[in-house]
């Protein structure tokens, strides 16, 4: 399902902007991740990878998944064949290019942690009475229950991150709660 909506608005975006034969190029890559008070990043345990699409131009975009894959090709092959994760990090990147976003690359150091920090300040100022995280983030998680404390819900794709995190019940979002 979210597999051919990011389908459907890249191969917009390509053919709207005649890149179909822009070329791209897939990797793993490390964010490098201050673990000095928080240990249990997806990242840092090899649950999950982060991939980094690069287009020709140096435009960069991001995604995390469970299966590390690579890809070289141009942005045309890439509607054809390539995997849900290759499109989500190349459609950051376009949609970096295209400046509809600005934030495309991960954190790195302690970064998280203080963006934790913003995020929840953000979200007290805006008034939220509760929160709902699609995605264990580990600083997220942490921060955000000392700030809403029951009143923060959280979600995961990924099995292994069920349980309690951080006072937390991280729920199965494959599963209706």
């Amino acid at each position: 399902m979210i597999h051919e909506f990011i389908r459907d608005k890249m191969n917009y975006l390509i053919h709207s902007s005649a890149m179909e034969s822009t070329y791209v190029e897939i990797s793993v890559k490390n964010p490098l991740l201050d673990t000095s008070t928080i240990k249990d990043y997806p990242l840092v345990e090899g649950r999950e990878v982060m991939l980094r699409a690069t287009l020709e131009d140096g435009t960069v975009g991001e995604c995390f998944t469970a299966t590390p894959t690579h890809f070289r090709g141009t942005l045309g092959e890439l509607l054809v064949k390539g995997k849900q994760s290759c499109l989500i990090a190349t459609f950051n990147a376009l949609m970096r290019k295209k400046g509809f976003i600005d934030r495309t690359v991960h954190c790195t150091g302690n970064a998280p942690e203080r963006c934790a920090e913003l995020l929840s300040d953000y979200l007290e100022l805006l008034g939220y009475d509760r929160v709902a995280l699609l995605g264990f983030q580990p600083a997220f998680v942490r921060k955000l229950h000392e700030t809403f404390g029951d009143r923060l819900q959280v979600t995961d794709l990924n099995p292994g991150n069920k349980g309690k995190k951080y006072g937390v019940d991280v729920f199965d979002a494959k599963k209706k709660q």
